[in-house]
């Protein structure tokens, strides 16, 4: 359990937790590439210029997280609940974003070229501004009250 805390320019590359709990904390340029987070769970926490590049978090629980300038390129989210989360100008190609629950959730100028986003259930506003979804594939999630027309593809 990690409880308001602040860590910057770290190297936590390959590291193993499961269902650990982190609350009310701000990461700034920390490096988790490959590291496997089952079940984790994060509220009110803020992400700056992380690297989350081939991360495994599958059924992960994200409330009111904050990721800016990312990078998660090919990171597994399977099964993750997003509640009120932002994800601003982060890299997302080939990730896996598939049978997630999402409310309330902001893709902003996200890059999410050849990423999967099939058979999950979204909620309240989920919104995609001026990403990147070239070759982003939709399969069996509903789109319906989502506005795609800002996006590149």
């Amino acid at each position: 359990m990690l409880i308001n805390h602040q860590i910057r320019n770290q190297n936590a590359e390959k590291q193993f937790l499961e269902r650990g709990i982190i609350e009310q904390s701000y990461f700034g340029h920390v490096k988790f590439n490959q590291s496997d987070f089952y079940r984790l769970e994060l509220t009110d926490s803020i992400f700056v210029g992380c690297d989350f590049s081939n991360c495994k978090m599958e059924e992960a629980v994200f409330y009111r997280c904050e990721f800016r300038n990312c990078k998660m390129l090919g990171i597994n989210l399977n099964g993750a609940i997003f509640n009120n989360v932002l994800l601003d100008g982060t890299n997302m190609q080939l990730a896996a974003l598939n049978q997630m629950k999402v409310k309330d959730t902001m893709f902003n100028a996200c890059n999410l070229k050849d990423s999967s986003f099939a058979e999950n259930k979204l909620q309240g506003a989920v919104q995609f501004e001026h990403c990147e979804i070239d070759q982003m594939s939709f399969y069996d999630t509903s789109l319906k009250h989502v506005n795609l027309s800002t996006c590149f593809f």
